[in-house]
């Protein structure tokens, strides 16, 4: 399965799924 990364743009912290 591939990996998305999101980046929360009020806090930065980045979510690996």
């Amino acid at each position: 399965m591939p990996i998305y990364e999101f980046r929360c743009l009020r806090c930065g912290h980045v979510f690996e799924l």
